[in-house]
């Protein structure tokens, strides 16, 4: 997603940097900033709220925030920007438009294949509304009710258990120490020493080490049910030129637990 919303912007800019958080921005010297974060327990990634608390101090920068979700804007998840909000204000960034982007889920529930493919090919599309709103200065603000700020405020207790996670990972004998959870790790938290990987305690729970592993040597010790059985591959979704017709996506995205997604592909919202 931030791959492809950097090169929107930088047909309309010229100049976009993408970098990975966290990083030392000049407030001086951009005229946006733009971060994009995983939802995670109805909250930013901890990692994410530390490193804008700490930003330098901006006159009134204009910023974009852009939550990714596999469930898309439910009411758990709508005061998801909240915190990052405050912490951007904080330090007086001017916040203008804020957006929920739906990928497929990689916690719980596997998302439909179709559905995945079709989440994945429909994000320029959608990427490039968002780029001629802010062309336009259109802004757009979130103000979630009391239960969605509720449940944010709950989910970091979730936060909190990830670090206990991390340290459970089990790995397998058939691990070859090839090193790429150690590279796929946001928040270094896996190091490889002549042995197996080690895993320290600040795990943010993304699942990334246990999906990439080329020998699926890794498997969660505790809270076995979230990761997929069949696996996480943005790739493979990427190589289906594929995207539904409304009554395939609806067929698809039938239930509750799929409503926001539904509304999502459907809805043009």
């Amino acid at each position: 997603m931030a791959e492809i919303l950097a090169g929107k912007l930088t047909s309309v800019a010229g100049n976009v940097e993408l970098k990975r958080i966290p990083f030392d921005p000049d407030p001086a010297g951009f005229d946006f900033l733009f971060i994009c974060f995983p939802v995670h327990a109805f909250n930013p990634p901890e990692p994410v709220l530390r490193w804008a608390r700490e930003l330098p101090r901006a006159a009134a920068l204009p910023a974009v925030i852009l939550s990714v979700s596999g469930g898309g804007a439910v009411w758990p998840n709508r005061a998801c920007r909240v915190p990052l909000v405050r912490a951007l204000e904080k330090r007086d960034y001017n916040v203008c438009y804020e957006e929920m982007i739906v990928m497929p889920s990689n916690w719980v529930i596997a998302t439909d294949a179709e559905v995945a493919a079709t989440l994945i090919n429909v994000l320029p599309e959608r990427l490039g509304r968002l780029v001629r709103d802010l062309e336009e200065s259109v802004s757009r603000r979130a103000f979630p009710g009391l239960f969605s700020r509720l449940t944010t405020v709950l989910g970091r207790l979730e936060n909190r258990g990830a670090k206990r996670f991390g340290t459970r990972i089990v790995v397998e004998d058939s691990c070859i120490y090839c090193g790429k959870c150690a590279e796929t790790c946001p928040v270094d938290n896996i190091v490889l020493d002549s042995g197996p990987p080690v895993f320290g305690p600040h795990c943010t729970m993304c699942l990334g080490c246990i999906y990439i592993c080329p020998v699926k040597a890794l498997r969660p010790g505790t809270l076995k049910f979230v990761v997929l059985k069949q696996g996480y591959s943005l790739k493979s979704f990427r190589a289906a030129d594929f995207i539904g017709d409304r009554g395939v996506l609806e067929e698809k995205t039938k239930g509750w637990v799929w409503h926001g997604v539904r509304q999502y592909l459907t809805s043009g919202k």
